[in-house]
């Protein structure tokens, strides 16, 4: 006949475990007739220790929440750049632990972009931007073109989206930039009835540009002066005066007769260049 008897106690407390197995005494003595085993008791004893403070605890791995997530923002709210240049947008985030990524794309506000049949910038779909572990701070690029038209500033947007998990974005996610004409000298034009029957005046008056035609900036200094084009149509405007001299803007054609005239005006640098002509302006004299 056999006799089994084992006793568990178990105190549970928090975090480091101990485990405490104590000896175990098998007694196995035979009766008066050799005919039984007795093991007299086994005891485990399983104790959960909480007196361990700020020790670190085998097997287990704290993450910080101070390491994880952050904001994704736009350095600035706004930009402004020459026709047919290109503007760097900074993109920031304010942890630069582990990888994280953001998305970016671009917005037509009054510029339309090439990829709308436009000829302001170059716009795209929106690209995804990866932060490596340790980076806290990228640029990208977007390319205005230049066209030939004379026009007032555009603009259009910079935004982020899709932050990836734990990321938020800032208040500063979206950025407008402003693209600055660099086409040349904008007429605008009057032109009054004069008292004889037939004839009439028109005023020209015109902006000194800033920059050349490759994007370059162009001083009133480098300007030698201005020539001005009368034809009667677009395309057959004749040389009708040259003037040299930078400060001069504005110019009255008198005595013009019946019909109706179109107007240019070129400028010309203290090399000689001249550029392509402005805007075209027309006046009908009735």
């Amino acid at each position: 006949m056999f006799h089994y008897q084992s006793k568990f106690r178990f105190t549970i407390f928090t975090l480091l475990m101990s485990v405490l197995l104590s000896a175990c005494e098998q007694e196995m003595p035979l009766d008066d007739g050799g005919s039984g085993i007795v093991i007299e008791e086994s005891e485990v004893e399983v104790n959960i220790d909480s007196s361990v403070g700020d020790e670190a605890v085998a097997g287990t791995t704290v993450i910080d929440s101070d390491l994880i997530g952050g904001t994704f923002s736009l350095v600035a709210a706004s930009y402004s750049i020459i026709e047919g240049t290109a503007v760097s947008v900074t993109v920031t985030r304010s942890n630069a632990n582990g990888e994280a990524s953001v998305s970016y794309g671009t917005h037509g506000v009054t510029a339309v972009s090439d990829t709308r049949n436009g000829d302001d910038y170059a716009g795209f779909d929106p690209i995804v931007l990866v932060f490596a572990d340790g980076e806290n701070s990228k640029s990208v690029t977007v390319q205005t073109l230049d066209n030939s038209i004379a026009e007032s500033d555009e603009t259009f947007e910079v935004y982020l989206r899709s932050p990836s998990d734990s990321y938020t974005l800032s208040a500063t996610a979206v950025t407008t930039v402003t693209i600055t004409d660099n086409d040349e000298a904008i007429i605008d034009q009057t032109a009054e009835q004069s008292n004889t029957s037939g004839t009439g005046t028109a005023s020209l008056s015109w902006s000194a540009p800033v920059t050349k035609a490759d994007g370059t900036p162009l001083s009133l200094s480098e300007i030698a002066g201005y020539r001005l084009y009368v034809g009667s149509s677009s395309d057959n405007l004749l040389l009708v005066d040259d003037i040299n001299n930078q400060s001069i803007t504005d110019y009255a054609f008198t005595e013009l007769s019946q019909g109706t005239h179109y107007f240019a005006v070129t400028v010309y640098d203290t090399s000689g260049d001249e550029s392509e002509f402005s805007n075209i302006e027309s006046k009908t004299i009735s």
